[in-house]
C-alpha cells in the first residue's frame, strides 16, 4: 500500500488558464483538444450493494447514471470520443467489465464511485493496469472528493482523482494529461454552461421505473437545479447555492426522451426541486405548453417548509404523481439535531395535503442519529405510521466522509464509528456505528422492524393491494411489502426484540429514559463564514410568500 502521494506540479502546458490550490489544479475555461482520445467512462453496479430485501427481480428499477451522461457529453463537445459501459442495468461481475473495457481499446478510463463503491472500483482498477498499462484512469464521486489523497493512498493504480463537479476537470484531463493526480475545476456559474446529457450513448430500454398504477415503465432522470442550501448533518451535499437551470432547456430534455425513447416517466434528481416556487411554476407552465404532461408524469423530492397546497396543484397540472420527502426522524428533538430546518407537524400538513390530491406519498428515514435512542427511534415509527403515507424507505445512519455526521462519528459526538472497511458504509442491513445508547445490533434491527411494522398497517396494505387491482404488478414494487409480511411472521413466533432492550425497560422503570441532546461539535462547514440556512429555518417557504 503506498503511504504517501507525491502532489508536486508542473505547469508546463498552455492549453488552460492553470493556476495551484492547495496542492492541486484549478481551471476556469474549457477549450477543444488538440489531441483526440477515446473515453471509456464505466459506472460499476451498486443494486446488490444496496439491497435490503432479498434477490434482485429480472424487472427492476435501474435509473439511467446522469452525472456520466454530463461528462460524457462535455468530452465530446471538447472533440473526444466516449462510450460508457453502465454495469448496473445487466449486473456485470468484474471480470465481464474487465473484458468490456479491454473491448472499448480506451486511452482514458473513468469511473464514479460512492463510499461503499470505492474498493470495487480499486480492484477493477489494479486488474485494469495488470492487462493495459498504459490507459490512464481517473475517479469522480463524492467519495474521491472528500478524500481524495487517501484514496490516492490506498490505490496507487489510479492516475487521476476529480475532486467536485467532473465535466470541465475531465475536459482538462483529456486534453492535456495534467502531472497533478488531483483535478478540481471552478464550477460553471449555471448548469447550462455545460451541454445537454449524452443520452444517445445509452440503451434506453435498460432504465425503468414503477410507475403507481401501472408497474415497470420507461424512465428517465433530469436535473434543474443542482446544490442544496440546507445544513442537515448527515449529508455531504450542504451549504451549497442552488443553481438554478433554465426550464426551456430542462423541458427540451423531456421532450427529447420523451420522442427519441418513448420515456413515460421522469425523476427529478434535484435534492429539492421546491427551492425556488418561481422555478417550479416555470417549469410546470413549460411542461404544460408543451403538452408533455399528456405523455408522461414526474417524481420529485421536496420538502415539508418549501411546498404549499398552490404549488402541489400545479405540479400535479403538470403531471406530477409521486413526491418524496427525507423526513428522517419523527422525534421533535432530533430534528433540531440534525438541522433539518423543519418541524414535525410541517411533514404532518404536507403529507395530508398529498393525500387529498391524490399524489403518491412516499418518505425516507433514519435511524441512528448521533444521540438516537430508543426512544426516539420509537418516536420516529410512531409518527411514520400516523402521517398520511403509503411508501417507506429506512436508512441505517451511515456516517459518509464530508458530512458533519462523520466528524461526530470520529469524535464520539453521540455517534462512535465501528467499521472503517467502506464496503460496510452501505445504510442498509448492516450497521458501521453505534450511538450512546444503541448498539450496532439495535440499529440493525430498528431498521427491519421500523419497515416491517410500517409496511404491515392495513392503511399501507391496502393501498398496495388496490395497486394490483389498478394494474401495477411489478416485483420490484412489492418487495418492501413481502419484505415486511415476512418478518412479520418471523417475529411473531420468535418475539424478537432489540439486543439492549432489557436495559431500556430498567433505565425506563429508573425515570432515565429522558435524555437530553446536547451537540458537542461544531458544523465545520457552515462555520466558515458562508451565507445561508443555519438549520433553523423551520419556515423559509412561508417567509419566502
Amino acid at each position: 500500500m503506498v503511504t504517501s502521494v507525491d502532489t508536486s506540479i508542473e505547469i508546463n502546458y498552455t492549453s488552460a488558464l492553470a493556476r495551484e490550490v492547495e496542492g492541486s489544479l484549478e481551471f476556469p475555461v474549457i477549450e477543444l483538444t488538440k489531441v483526440k482520445r477515446h473515453i471509456t467512462l464505466v459506472r460499476l453496479p451498486y443494486a446488490n450493494i444496496y439491497s435490503v430485501y432479498g434477490k434482485l427481480p429480472k424487472n427492476r428499477e435501474v435509473r439511467p447514471p446522469l452525472g456520466l451522461l454530463y461528462v460524457a457529453a462535455t468530452l465530446e463537445q471538447a472533440g473526444h470520443s466516449v462510450n460508457i459501459i453502465d454495469c448496473e442495468t445487466k449486473l456485470y461481475p468484474p471480470e465481464v467489465t474487465l473484458q468490456l473495457i479491454q473491448d472499448s481499446k480506451p486511452d482514458i478510463v473513468g469511473f464514479t464511485a460512492t463510499t461503499p463503491e470505492i474498493h470495487g472500483v480499486e480492484s477493477l482498477s489494479k486488474s485494469l493496469k495488470a492487462v493495459m498499462p498504459d490507459v490512464k484512469i481517473m475517479v469522480g464521486g463524492s467519495h474521491v472528493s472528500a478524500l481524495p489523497r487517501q484514496t490516492l493512498a490506498d490505490c496507487p493504480y489510479l492516475d487521476y482523482i476529480v475532486v467536485g463537479e467532473g465535466e470541465l476537470s475531465a475536459v482538462h484531463i483529456a486534453n492535456d494529461l495534467p502531472d497533478a493526480p488531483i483535478i478540481r475545476t471552478q464550477n460553471e456559474k449555471t448548469v447550462d454552461s455545460y451541454p445537454l446529457p449524452a443520452r444517445h450513448l445509452l440503451d434506453y430500454d435498460q432504465y425503468k421505473y414503477a410507475w403507481p398504477g401501472r408497474g415497470m415503465v420507461k424512465m428517465d432522470v433530469l436535473e434543474s437545479i443542482r446544490g442544496c442550501p440546507f445544513m442537515c448533518t448527515f449529508c455531504s451535499v450542504r451549504g451549497v447555492k442552488p443553481r438554478l437551470r433554465e426550464v426551456e432547456r430542462v423541458v427540451d430534455e423531456i421532450e427529447y426522451s420523451v420522442n427519441e425513447y418513448g420515456t413515460q416517466l421522469f425523476m427529478f434528481f434535484d435534492d429539492t426541486l421546491t427551492v425556488n416556487r418561481f422555478h417550479v411554476t416555470d417549469l410546470c407552465d413549460e411542461i404544460i405548453k408543451r403538452g408533455l404532461h399528456k405523455k408522461a408524469v414526474f417524481y420529485a423530492n421536496t420538502r415539508a417548509n418549501t411546498t404549499s397546497p398552490e404549488m402541489l396543484d400545479k405540479m400535479i397540472e403538470a403531471g406530477f404523481t409521486e413526491m418524496s420527502m427525507g423526513v428522517e426522524t419523527g422525534s421533535a428533538q432530533m430534528m433540531k439535531a440534525i438541522k433539518k430546518g423543519t418541524r414535525i407537524e410541517q411533514y404532518e400538513q404536507v403529507y395530508e395535503w398529498m393525500a387529498q390530491r391524490g399524489l403518491q406519498t412516499r418518505a425516507s428515514f433514519i435511524v441512528g442519529h448521533a444521540h438516537e435512542t430508543h426512544e426516539t427511534v420509537l418516536e420516529s415509527i410512531a409518527f411514520a405510521k400516523k402521517i398520511n403515507l403509503m411508501r417507506c424507505a429506512v436508512n441505517i445512519l451511515t456516517p459518509y466522509p464530508d458530512t458533519h455526521s462523520y466528524d461526530q462519528a470520529i469524535a464520539g459526538d453521540g455517534l462512535h464509528l465501528m467499521c472503517e472497511d467502506w464496503r460496510e458504509f452501505k445504510r442498509w442491513g448492516t450497521a458501521v456505528i453505534r450511538t450512546d445508547d444503541l448498539t450496532s445490533a439495535d440499529l440493525e434491527w430498528y431498521q427491519r422492524r421500523f419497515l416491517t411494522e410500517f409496511y404491515t398497517q392495513p392503511k399501507v396494505l391496502w393501498y398496495h393491494f388496490k395497486q394490483m387491482l389498478q394494474g401495477n404488478f411489478s416485483l420490484y414494487f412489492f418487495r418492501p411489502l413481502y419484505f415486511a409480511i415476512k418478518n412479520r411472521v418471523k417475529d411473531f413466533f420468535t418475539q424478537s426484540r432489540p439486543p439492549t432492550w432489557d436495559n431500556y425497560l430498567k433505565r425506563k422503570a429508573r425515570g432515565e429514559n429522558q435524555i437530553e441532546i446536547v451537540l458537542k461539535l461544531d458544523d465545520v462547514k457552515n462555520s466558515k463564514g458562508r451565507k445561508g440556512p443555519t438549520g433553523k429555518e423551520e419556515d423559509l417557504f412561508k417567509k419566502a410568500v
